[in-house]
């Protein structure tokens, strides 16, 4: 419905091809809003960019899929998508792992996993401290 406030004298979008588009409306929350989406739909675009590129990967570590989970997705499922190719792209196990993901998701991430897990050595994302610290 956003584009329907697009139309009109100031409206950057032509009112004839809004009703021409304008079919059916499907309504979805943000993918932020619906977290249990996210691994299935990761797991997918893993299959089809690993078999787009030729690579085998057998999945996703559990610290790669926590950081997914974690991260808000502003650009909803395609930046979903395009975090998962680059990620293919750049795999150098058969194993998706946090090295993987863009350094500006790893950095944000990490902060937010370690202060979920709290202060201490046990903590799994311990050696972000520094970065989280400095923040």
């Amino acid at each position: 419905m956003q584009l329907a406030l697009g139309i009109g004298g100031e409206g950057k979008f032509r009112e004839d091809l809004f009703y021409r588009l304008n079919v059916f409306t499907i309504t979805l929350p943000a993918l932020r809003d619906r977290r249990e989406d996210i691994s299935l739909l990761a797991t997918s675009f893993v299959k089809q960019f690993a078999q787009r590129s030729n690579k085998r990967i057998d999945g996703m570590s559990t610290a790669f899929t926590e950081y997914l989970d974690q991260h808000d997705w502003k650009g909803n499922i395609r930046e979903l998508k395009n975090v998962i190719e680059r990620a293919i792209i750049l795999a150098e196990d058969n194993l998706l792992n946090v090295n993987d993901l863009p350094v500006e998701l790893r950095t944000k991430q990490s902060c937010r996993l370690f202060l979920r897990f709290g202060y201490g050595r046990k903590n799994p994302y311990y050696p972000r401290v520094a970065l989280c610290q400095r923040k």
